[in-house]
């Protein structure tokens, strides 16, 4: 069986090139955990308060879009300024594609515009560096996970049980994932 995969891209905030020892951690518990990480070429960018500037951060989302091994689409971190992506999004190809759009903070107005263009599901949730790259221990509760069932999510609160695999279901048991009753 592949490997979920899952691209990292920074449409936001560029902070990922100051933790290099969170990423490679991050980055080695997830493949442990079977699955595979992509980079974009400009999240480890960082211009001023934003990783990239708007033609390099949505060439990256295009990327990770046309990427056969990229199942999901996080975002790296939080931030300011991923608005500047909506008028360049190719809301289209998202809505062609398969792929899951992952992250929370500055990133929920990419993930309401794309829903809201697209009608596909989207994830309010866990960011890269935020949460799957935690040391010493990744941020994972999964008593509270189990006991709600994976729950809905914050946001468009989608109930993902339904909607996912297993192997997505197991791999979104995380702590900080803004759960909603």
């Amino acid at each position: 069986m592949r490997k979920k995969g899952i691209g990292i891209i920074s449409p936001a905030n560029g902070l990922m090139h100051f933790f290099p020892n969170r990423i490679e951690y991050g980055k080695k518990y997830m493949e442990k955990n079977n699955f595979s990480i992509y980079f974009g070429k400009n999240s480890l960018k960082c211009v001023s308060y934003y990783s990239a500037d708007v033609d390099d951060r949505i060439s990256d989302i295009n990327e990770a879009i046309n990427d056969n091994n990229v199942d999901i689409i996080m975002a790296s971190i939080g931030g300011y300024n991923s608005n500047q992506l909506l008028e360049k999004i190719n809301y289209k190809k998202i809505k062609e594609s398969n792929k899951i759009f992952c992250g929370y903070s500055d990133i929920s107005c990419l993930i309401l515009a794309i829903y809201v263009k697209t009608q596909k599901i989207m994830l309010h949730g866990p960011t890269f560096l935020a949460e799957l790259c935690e040391y010493p221990d990744i941020l994972i509760n999964y008593e509270l996970t189990r006991k709600l069932g994976l729950g809905y999510f914050s946001g468009m609160c989608f109930h993902i049980i339904s909607l996912y695999d297993e192997g997505i279901a197991k791999w979104l048991r995380l702590k900080r994932l803004m759960l909603r009753l």
